[in-house]
């Protein structure tokens, strides 16, 4: 072999060696790239370090949005705050104005109201009043609802609100009055009282003193059944008077009274009610003859007969001729007489 040939196989040689060391750097660099160690020395896989790098850039992008979102929030709460302080000062401010424009309706309204409670105290009519009270309703509807202003209102009410003015005047005027009347009668109710006083009389106030008024004309009123006269009648019509009779003279019975003088007394049409008692208490009371039952002083009492008279307060007679259906048994018998649930009379006879 030639020495030129020895020369080009010796740079062959030294050119392979070189991309040999190349070579090997090379893989040594990818071996150190692919070998990277965690803080504990453990190997990090190329795989993991991609996948940690993603995460990190989606919590990155979560938490912009989360930023955003918070910045919208906290911009829509500020916003709506501030519209929510805008709504309740025009609130305020409405309220204010309508106040503003009502105020001298209001007063009048109550005004109304006050004089219409005085006069059911003292028993006045309502009715012009309560016309007077709806049109300042409906004023006050009108001036809440509309946008006129204060001085709008008052110049467009400005008759009505002259002519309520009086009425009111008119009204707390009467009032006064009829106060100033009531206390005069108070005071000569209370006169009155004093002089029932000094007679023993205990009543104490105007009620009490008409429902005593009230009793006593009641009890003034009762009818006073007096003078009795009794008549046996036999069974051929002979007619014995007194107090005492035979039983076999009796076959009716005539009980005759006269009705005393009471001017109190009203003129009319009244009910008798005739209860004849037996020795023993009872009382002979046969529907089909005429009896019944008939509340006295708040009891049910029976009665024997009935009979109706006209009063009129001239000592008049009443008579009435009763029927037994059985024979007068001896004994003592009282005949009692009622009207208008009292009693107003008793008589007695004898039957041997």
């Amino acid at each position: 072999m030639s020495s030129y040939e020895d020369q080009d196989q010796n740079q062959k040689e030294e050119i392979e060696h070189v991309e040999e060391e190349h070579v090997e750097e090379e893989h040594d660099e990818e071996e150190h790239d692919e070998e990277e160690h965690d803080a504990y020395g453990n190997q990090i896989p190329k795989e993991d370090k991609k996948r940690s790098s993603v995460w990190v850039f989606v919590l990155l992008a979560l938490a912009v949005v989360e930023a955003g979102v918070i910045g919208f929030l906290i911009y829509s709460n500020t916003s709506i705050n501030t519209q929510l302080e805008s709504k309740s000062t025009e609130v305020v401010e409405k309220t204010k104005e309508v106040e503003s424009k009502t105020k001298e309706l209001d007063e009048m309204k109550q005004q109304f109201i006050d004089l219409q409670a005085e006069n059911e105290k003292l028993g006045i009519d309502n009715s012009k009043l309560l016309d007077d009270l709806a049109q300042v309703n409906q004023m006050l509807d009108e001036a809440k609802n509309s946008n006129m202003s204060v001085g709008q209102i008052k110049a467009k009410y400005d008759k009505q609100l002259k002519n309520l003015r009086k009425e009111l005047a008119l009204q707390f005027q009467q009032i006064k009055v009829l106060k100033l009347e009531n206390a005069k009668l108070s005071g000569d109710v209370s006169s009155l009282t004093n002089e029932k006083s000094k007679l023993g009389d205990s009543l104490k106030g105007i009620s009490t003193e008409k429902d005593e008024m009230a009793k006593q004309i009641e009890l003034a009123s009762v009818l006073k059944a007096e003078n009795f006269v009794f008549s046996a009648l036999n069974a051929k019509g002979k007619e014995y008077k007194g107090t005492e009779f035979n039983h076999n003279n009796i076959n009716k019975l005539r009980m005759a009274f006269s009705i005393g003088d009471n001017k109190i007394a009203k003129k009319e049409r009244k009910a008798i009610y005739f209860a004849m008692v037996d020795n023993g208490g009872n009382v002979f009371s046969d529907p089909l003859l005429g009896g019944g039952t008939v509340t006295i002083d708040g009891d049910l009492k029976s009665y024997t007969a009935k009979m109706n008279v006209d009063f009129d307060n001239t000592l008049q007679k009443v008579a009435l001729i009763y029927e037994k259906d059985s024979d007068f048994g001896k004994g003592r018998y009282k005949v009692v007489i009622y009207c208008d649930g009292h009693k107003i009379g008793d008589g007695s006879f004898l039957v041997k």
